[in-house]
């Protein structure tokens, strides 16, 4: 049974059930991670041309994983989705032709330096457009457990005592320091808050501080 998962310099993942992880693992059909090593880059091989095969008509989307607020693995930098039009990603001057095969696409940027500072990525065809906002460069890790994984800080009962207590400037602190630390956890990506924090995998967030 595999449970969630976490990222260092900028992030956290998270999956409670098996089906779950495995599509966190695969991200749809065109990407698949090593655990606990930070994500691969997608395989997808390319169509005879941008959109061959692609018989149906299929709006721009992303997969569940690919969010604003999330963090994208430095070292392979990309998305997937589908679309039944040619697919683009922008980062600042960058600009790269996605790689289809059917209605399935996998869009790459250059690797990039991990870093808190958050960016804007635009993954667009000619008709649309889809912007992803504060977006991180980091490491982003799979935490695979049971039940110990699964306890969050609210049960363990760290936070009501931190956020009460004499704790609760230290943790402050820690927050003010990781604003980059992140988790997902179906459906979205969550910025690190105290009340945040309470929903979140103990052993994942203190995992992430160590990183």
């Amino acid at each position: 049974v595999e449970g969630p998962s976490v990222s260092s310099r900028a992030g956290i993942q998270t999956a409670k059930d098996e089906p779950t992880a495995k599509r966190l693992a695969s991200l749809g059909e065109t990407a698949h991670g090593r655990q606990p090593k930070a994500m691969d880059k997608p395989h997808l091989a390319p169509a005879a041309s941008e959109t061959d095969g692609c018989k149906r008509r299929e709006p721009l989307t992303l997969d569940e994983a690919f969010q604003s607020h999330m963090v994208l693995q430095h070292t392979k930098p990309c998305v997937a989705g589908t679309s039944n039009a040619a697919v683009h990603i922008r980062f600042a001057s960058v600009r790269s032709d996605a790689v289809h095969q059917g209605c399935r696409f996998v869009a790459c940027l250059p690797p990039q330096t991990a870093s808190p500072t958050s960016h804007t990525i635009k993954v667009h065809t000619n008709a649309s457009e889809i912007t992803l906002e504060n977006v991180v460069f980091g490491d982003v890790f799979y935490c695979v457990g049971q039940s110990n994984m699964m306890m969050t800080l609210a049960t363990q009962g760290s936070v009501p005592f931190q956020t009460s207590f004499s704790y609760a400037s230290e943790l402050r602190q820690e927050l003010q320091q990781r604003p980059h630390i992140r988790l997902f956890e179906r459906p979205h990506w969550t910025e690190v808050t105290v009340h945040a924090l309470q929903r979140w995998s103990a052993v994942c967030w203190f995992f992430a501080l160590a990183l």
